[in-house]
C-alpha cells in the first residue's frame, strides 16, 4: 500500500510525471523518506550533497552567505539538485523552515534522467528565461513569421493590358487558373479580375472581342511593396475588409491571398469583409458573434496568442469603424471634418474578446459649439450607445466620446498633450498613459496622424515627463511575494483569484510605452515597441526576448480561460482561480512575473543613475 500511495504522489509530480512506468518504479525503488523538525539544518553550505529531495510536506528555506533568507520552498517542490549538478557542492544553506518530510533520490539516478529525459533539463533548468522558452516550445503554437517578407508568401500572376480582348482574359485564366491583373495606359493595375467577372462580362452579353475596358470599371487592389512584412499586410488587408493585395517585386506583379496563408484560419478575409458591407446594427451585432466564434476557434488552435489578438483587434476596429460610418448615415453628413479615434489595447492591436470601449472625437478646428455643438454630441451618443449594444462595455472611467472633455478640436487636443508632457502630475500621467496610444480609425481628412508626431517628438525630448512616466510605470507590480508565492486579488464572491491583466499584461504594457517614448519610437503595440527598443539598445536583446516570452505564456493562458468562459457562455475575464491552474502552469507564471520584476528593476536603476 505504501509502495502505490507513493508512486501515485510521484506521478503527480513534474518531472517525473513524465517518466516511462518502467523507470518512474527504479525511482520508486530508490526512494527514501527523511523527516526534519522545523530548524533542523538539512545542507549546509561548503558540505557535499549527493541526494535531490521532493517535499511531501513542510517547506525549507535557503539561506546566502549573508545568512540573508533568499527563497522558500514548498511542498511538491525540489531541493538539492542544484548542488548535485555542480558536482555535490553546496552553496546555499538550507534549514527546515517547518517540520519536513521528503522524499529522497540518489544523485547518480537524478543525472541519469537528466541526460536521458528532456523534460529534466527542461524542468531544472537555473534559468527563467530557459525554462520559459522551454514551455513555450512544448505548447506547439502554430506561428506565422510576422516579420518576413511578402514576396515570400506572394504567387505569380499574369498580366493583361486594359485594351486586351475580352477572350483573351478568358484565355489567360484558363492557362493561369487564379488571377490576373488588368494594367491601364500607363502600367498601373487597373483591376484585378478572376472567373467570377467573365462570368458576369457573359451575363451581361459582352462581346468576347469587347476590350476589357468597355465593361470592366477601375478597381486599383491594395499595392505593397515586396519587402513589406506579413504582419503588417495582414493588418491592412483586415483593416480595409480586403482579402487579396498586389505584391511589387522585381519580375513583376504578384499576389498575396489571406485566406490561402494557413487553412486553420479560412474565414479572416470573408468575415472582414462583411463586415465593411453590413447594411445595420443588427448586421454587426451578428458578426460580433462570429468573431468571437473565431476567436475560439483559434485558441483551441493554438495559434500564437500575439497574432490571435492581432486578428481580433482588427475584426473589432472594423465592427467600430462600420458602427460609426452606420451611425453617422443615420443621422446625416458632419458639418465638419472629424476624426473617430480609439486608445487602449484596441489601438494597441492586443485586443483580448469583448472589453471597455476607449474611444474619442478630434474636431477640426472650424469646429463651433453653438453651430456643431449639437450634432458631434448626438453622434457621439449614438456611436457609444451602438457600441454598447455591441457588446463593448461603455469605460468606467468615462473615456468616450460623449464625453464633452474627449470630444474637443484638434487644437484642444494639442493643448492637452502640451499640458500632460510640461506638467506631469498623477492626473496628466494617467491620461498619457491612455491617450499615448491613439489611433483614428475614421478620419477622412488626416487630423490625428501628424498631431501624434509632433506629440511623439516633443515626448521624447521631455525629461522630465519621461522619468515619470518611468516611475508611473513602476506602480504596476507583478503579483509575486519574496518567497515566489502567488499574490492573489479577490473577485465578486470574494473567491482568491489571479488578475493576469493587472498582474502580468499591465505591466509590460507600460514598460513598452515608456521605453518606446524615450526612443522616438513609432509604434503602439507593445511586442513591436520592445523589439524597437532592442533595435535601438535601449533595453537588451535578451530583455525583448524574455519579456516576449513571457506575454506569450500569459496570453496563452488568458486565451484559454477567455475561450472556455465563451464556451460556457459566461462573460470572459482576466481572472483566474488558482486551483485551475497546473503545478506547472504556476511554476511558468512564477517564472514570468520574476523575469517582469527584473526588467522593472532595470528601468528603476536607469532612474536612479540617467
Amino acid at each position: 500500500m505504501e509502495t502505490l500511495a507513493l508512486t501515485e504522489f510521484l506521478k503527480q509530480c513534474p518531472p517525473l510525471e513524465s517518466l516511462p512506468e518502467s523507470e518512474l518504479q527504479r525511482w520508486v525503488a530508490t526512494c527514501r523518506s527523511t523527516y526534519w523538525r522545523a530548524g533542523e539544518t538539512i545542507l549546509a553550505r561548503g558540505t557535499h550533497n549527493q541526494m535531490v529531495s521532493l517535499i511531501r510536506s513542510g517547506a525549507v528555506a535557503a539561506y546566502d552567505d549573508e545568512d540573508q533568507l533568499v527563497n522558500l520552498i514548498g511542498e511538491k517542490e525540489w531541493f538539492g539538485y542544484r548542488s548535485v549538478l555542480k558536482n555535490g557542492w553546496v552553496s546555499l544553506k538550507l534549514v527546515a523552515w517547518e517540520d519536513t518530510l521528503a522524499y529522497q533520490f540518489p544523485a547518480d539516478l537524478f543525472l541519469a534522467a537528466y541526460q536521458q529525459y528532456e523534460a529534466f533539463p527542461t524542468f531544472f533548468a537555473h534559468h527563467k528565461p530557459q525554462r520559459l522558452q522551454s514551455t513555450l516550445k512544448n505548447l506547439d503554437l502554430e506561428r506565422l513569421d510576422l516579420c518576413s517578407p511578402l514576396d515570400q508568401h506572394s504567387h505569380p500572376l499574369h498580366t493583361l493590358p486594359v485594351n486586351a480582348p475580352t477572350y483573351a482574359a478568358a484565355r489567360a485564366l484558363n492557362q493561369h487558373p487564379t488571377l490576373l491583373v488588368v494594367q491601364n495606359e500607363s502600367q498601373h493595375p487597373h483591376a484585378l479580375i478572376d472567373d467570377r467577372h467573365l462570368r458576369q462580362a457573359m451575363a451581361q452579353r459582352i462581346q468576347p472581342d469587347a476590350p476589357l475596358q468597355t465593361w470592366l470599371s477601375a478597381h486599383p487592389p491594395l499595392q505593397l511593396p515586396a519587402t513589406y512584412p506579413l504582419g503588417k499586410a495582414l493588418v491592412r488587408l483586415l483593416e480595409k475588409g480586403q482579402q487579396r493585395a498586389l505584391v511589387k517585386t522585381e519580375s513583376g506583379w504578384q499576389y498575396f491571398d489571406l485566406s490561402q496563408l494557413t487553412t486553420r484560419t479560412p474565414a479572416w478575409s470573408s468575415l472582414t469583409q462583411q463586415i465593411h458591407q453590413a447594411q445595420n446594427l443588427a448586421e454587426l451585432h451578428q458578426l460580433s458573434k462570429q468573431a468571437e466564434q473565431l476567436f475560439i476557434q483559434l485558441a483551441q488552435q493554438r495559434m500564437d496568442p500575439i497574432q490571435v489578438a492581432a486578428i481580433l483587434s482588427a475584426l473589432y476596429q472594423a465592427i467600430t469603424a462600420q458602427t460609426v460610418r452606420l451611425c453617422q448615415a443615420e443621422q446625416g453628413p458632419p458639418p465638419i471634418p472629424y476624426a473617430f479615434v480609439i486608445t487602449g489595447s484596441l489601438a494597441r492591436k492586443e485586443q483580448a474578446v469583448k472589453t471597455d470601449q476607449d474611444n474619442a472625437m478630434v474636431l477640426h478646428d472650424r469646429y463651433c459649439p453653438s453651430q456643431h455643438g449639437a450634432y458631434f454630441e448626438q453622434l457621439a451618443k449614438r456611436i457609444n450607445h451602438a457600441l454598447s449594444q455591441l457588446g463593448f462595455a461603455p469605460c468606467p472611467g468615462e473615456v468616450m466620446a460623449q464625453n464633452p472633455r474627449w470630444r474637443q478640436p484638434l487644437s484642444v487636443w494639442q493643448t492637452y498633450f502640451h499640458q500632460w508632457i510640461n506638467e506631469p502630475n498623477g492626473e496628466a500621467l494617467l491620461q498619457a498613459s491612455i491617450f499615448f496610444d491613439m489611433i483614428a480609425i475614421v478620419d477622412d481628412h488626416q487630423l490625428v496622424a501628424p498631431m501624434m508626431a509632433q506629440v511623439l517628438d516633443q515626448a521624447e525630448q521631455a525629461g522630465l515627463f519621461l522619468h515619470h512616466m518611468a516611475s508611473n510605470a513602476l506602480r504596476f507590480r507583478p503579483p509575486l511575494g519574496f518567497f515566489r508565492q502567488l499574490i492573489l486579488d479577490r473577485d465578486g464572491q470574494r473567491q482568491p483569484v489571479l488578475n493576469l491583466k493587472k498582474g502580468a499584461i499591465a505591466p509590460i504594457v507600460e514598460l513598452a510605452r515608456v521605453h518606446a517614448l524615450a526612443g522616438g519610437i513609432r509604434r503602439l503595440n507593445s511586442i513591436s515597441r520592445l523589439r524597437g527598443s532592442a533595435q535601438q539598445r535601449i533595453i537588451s536583446q535578451d530583455g525583448y526576448e524574455n519579456l516576449r516570452d513571457v506575454w506569450i505564456l500569459v496570453n496563452h493562458i488568458r486565451q484559454q480561460h477567455q475561450a472556455q468562459q465563451l464556451l460556457r457562455q459566461t462573460p470572459p475575464d482576466n481572472l483566474i482561480q488558482p486551483d485551475q491552474l497546473s503545478y506547472l502552469e504556476q511554476r511558468h507564471l512564477k517564472d514570468a512575473f520574476a523575469i517582469i520584476g527584473e526588467m522593472q528593476e532595470a528601468l528603476a536603476l536607469r532612474l536612479q543613475n540617467p
